[in-house]
């Protein structure tokens, strides 16, 4: 019998994507989210990886915020990203970003990227998120 990873790429993006953040909310299951962005990020970014899913680590300081905060984004497209950050309730109460509070990820373009950033950091973005998932914002 094939190991279920040699049929994972037959599986949309989405799936693959929930798969990804189940086996890390299993491994990573009892670990506060507080201050654990980092922790919960790559392991996330590390079953993306297994299953066949290009992604990058972000952290808001490489964007020039101050305040330190890591995630995951995995292109869609030039304009559309899904953006991953299975720590994001520590934030936001009132659910700005249903899905991304509810599942851990949601689509987002630039819109959605500056307000997501400006809630995490208490800062305004100044680069776009097709910038941020190439790292040429790097400001630090």
């Amino acid at each position: 019998m094939k190991d279920l990873y040699e049929y994972i790429n037959i599986l949309p993006l989405e799936k693959r994507i929930e798969l990804s953040i189940a086996e890390t909310r299993k491994v990573l299951n009892g670990i506060d989210i507080k201050g654990a962005c980092a922790t919960y990020s790559r392991h996330l970014f590390s079953y993306l990886k297994k299953n066949s899913i290009m992604s990058r680590i972000i952290n808001t300081k490489d964007l020039g915020a101050d305040y330190e905060h890591f995630f995951v984004l995995v292109p869609i497209n030039t304009l559309e990203y899904y953006l991953m950050d299975l720590t994001y309730p520590q934030f936001e109460n009132d659910k700005v970003f249903k899905e991304l509070y509810e599942k851990g990820y949601e689509k987002v373009t630039d819109l959605n990227f500056y307000l997501y950033y400006a809630i995490v950091t208490g800062e305004q973005s100044k680069i776009s998120i097709q910038d941020a998932f190439l790292q040429k914002g790097r400001i630090r």
